[in-house]
């Protein structure tokens, strides 16, 4: 069984095909098993993030934990296992690492961004697996940082567009009367989960019975 980070190497050298409406479709087809579980915690998190807003530094330590679980709750359902709605707060378990990266990455982008742009957006795209490796692939968050950078590197038009894609549906929600907010951001977040199974292939030797919460690795 190769661990997360031979995977990443594996992945970095050789070519992968990444299928953006594929996951966009799966992405949806996840977030419909449960849309109402999905729409409530996409309204209780935006919630706790504005009120957290009033508090200085508060939103940087809850915003990557709320949507790791996102990616949790999508993993549950990718795996045929029943959801709790506490399933969305288990991204708490991983607080210190999923913390690290948020701040790490984001002083990296921000640099970027001084750096005449486009190095910041580079970046901004590579990382995009960066909070899954560590959910799933039982990474430390500078491990799960080049993880996702190399092996998007390997891809990173594919990638870029499909984070394109995923800002004109989040863009599409906040136009319809801010409400569809609540259904674009999980259909993404699980877009986003499909693609990294699909990338990493998650799916593989999984056995379903087991409970993802007490076996969160990469085969």
């Amino acid at each position: 069984m190769e661990n997360a980070l031979q995977k990443s190497e594996t992945l970095a050298v050789n070519h992968y095909t990444f299928h953006t409406s594929q996951y966009l479709s799966r992405g949806w087809e996840i977030f419909k098993e449960q849309a109402g579980l999905f729409i409530g915690f996409s309204v209780l998190a935006t919630c706790i993030l504005a009120m957290a807003s009033f508090i200085p530094f508060a939103n940087m330590f809850l915003s990557a934990p709320l949507m790791a679980g996102f990616y949790l709750v999508a993993r549950k359902i990718d795996l045929g296992q029943p959801i709790e709605f506490n399933d969305f707060f288990s991204g708490f378990n991983f607080f210190l690492q999923l913390l690290l990266l948020s701040v790490v990455t984001g002083i990296f982008i921000g640099l970027g961004f001084i750096c005449l742009v486009i190095p910041g957006i580079y970046l901004a795209v590579a990382y995009t697996f960066g909070s899954p490796l560590i959910l799933f692939g039982k990474l430390e968050f500078w491990d799960a940082m080049e993880a996702s950078r190399k092996v998007v590197t390997n891809n990173w038009f594919n990638i870029f567009g499909f984070l394109i894609i995923n800002m004109f549906i989040v863009l599409g929600g906040i136009l319809l009367l801010g409400i569809g907010i609540f259904v674009a951001y999980p259909w993404v977040a699980c877009a986003t989960y499909a693609a990294f199974a699909d990338v990493f292939k998650l799916n593989e030797n999984e056995e379903p019975e087991d409970d993802i919460l007490d076996h969160l690795v990469i085969e």
